[in-house]
């Protein structure tokens, strides 16, 4: 169960995002000194969209697509089948980093930078402070769960 201060960290960080046109779509943010996990997926109101991934190996990846959304059908489809809803995701680029805080220093600039309506880079960074910080196990919280 998430405690109450990181829903509201993350409420927050979706509120900020929204402002500049960006929606998270997916999260897994631990960051520690033994071990850390960084999965993030945003998506821009336009097709834009930016993937953040640490590897076990400690180098972290920013890769950046376009997606494209239409109504049509595959190749290999037989005719008279129904069209549906094809999504195609062009590859634009990718950066390397050094490391977990690396990488989210490298997002957040990414997401300031792109974003469909001006964001400080202060208040991104400020929004995205809170969530990697440590996690705090169960048992030595004092917040209600």
């Amino acid at each position: 169960m998430k405690s109450v201060t990181s829903q509201r960290s993350r409420r927050a960080l979706e509120r900020l995002l929204a402002q500049g046109g960006w929606e998270i779509r997916r999260l897994v943010l631990e960051i520690d000194s033994v071990r850390s996990q960084v999965n993030v997926e945003c998506f821009r109101d336009d097709g834009l969209w930016v993937r953040a991934v640490k590897h076990p190996s400690g180098h972290g990846r920013l890769d950046r697509f376009q997606r494209t959304e239409c109504l049509g059908q595959l190749h290999e489809t037989a005719a008279g089948w129904p069209q549906s809803r094809q999504i195609r995701d062009m590859f634009l680029g990718r950066q390397y980093t050094s490391g977990a805080r690396n990488l989210m220093r490298v997002l957040t600039q990414y997401l300031v930078d792109n974003a469909s309506h001006p964001v400080s880079l202060a208040s991104m960074r400020a929004a995205w402070a809170p969530l990697m910080q440590p996690r705090i196990s169960h048992e030595e919280s004092d917040e209600p769960f």
